[in-house]
C-alpha cells in the first residue's frame, strides 16, 4: 500500500513539473515575433530582421542603432484621440440639487450616464453641485428634466470660463 502511494505521488510531481514546462513554453512563444537571422556572404555579420507588427514596444526595437545619444531619454507617445486634448468649451453647466442621499446619488448617477457625458459631483452637507462637460445648453436641460422624473428637482446655472 504504502509502496503505490509513493508511486501515485510521484506520478502526480511528474505531471505537474511536466506541464509547468509545457506551459512556460508556450508562454515564452505566445506574444513574441520570431527575430530570423541572414548571414551575410562573409558569415560575420548578423543582421536580425523582425516581423511587422503593431505593437509599439516591437516598432521601438526596429529603429536603427545610432553612434550618439541624447542627454535625455524622451518618448512621447501619443494616446487616444487628439480631439479630447484640443477641445476647449468656455461655457458648463452646473446643477444645484438640495437632496443628497444615498438613492438620489444613484439616479444622478445613471441619468447622467445615459447621456454619456463626463460629469463631477461636489457634496456639500445636503447640498450637491453638479459640474457637467458640455457646452449644449438642450443637454443640460434634458438632464434637468430626467431627473425630475426621480423626483430630484434642480437649478441648472451657466459657467463661463
Amino acid at each position: 500500500m504504502k509502496k503505490n502511494s509513493l508511486y501515485l505521488i510521484l506520478a502526480v510531481i511528474f505531471v505537474v513539473v511536466f506541464g509547468g514546462f509545457i506551459s512556460l513554453f508556450a508562454y515564452l512563444n505566445s506574444g513574441l515575433s520570431s527575430p530570423s537571422i541572414h548571414t551575410s556572404n562573409s558569415g560575420v555579420d548578423l543582421e536580425y530582421n523582425y516581423q511587422k507588427s503593431d505593437n509599439w514596444l516591437e516598432k521601438i526595437a526596429e529603429f536603427e542603432k545610432k553612434d550618439s545619444v541624447l542627454p535625455t531619454n524622451l518618448m512621447i507617445i501619443e494616446i487616444g484621440e487628439k480631439s479630447k486634448f484640443e477641445k476647449y468649451i468656455s461655457r458648463y453647466y452646473m446643477l444645484i440639487i438640495d437632496r443628497c442621499d444615498f438613492y438620489s446619488m444613484f439616479c444622478i448617477n445613471r441619468v447622467i450616464k445615459d447621456f454619456n457625458i463626463n460629469f463631477t459631483i461636489v457634496k456639500d452637507g445636503d447640498q450637491a453641485t453638479i459640474y457637467i462637460d458640455t457646452d449644449n445648453k438642450d443637454i443640460a436641460l434634458s438632464v434637468a428634466n430626467e431627473l425630475k422624473k426621480y423626483n430630484i428637482h434642480t437649478t441648472l446655472k451657466e459657467i463661463n470660463l
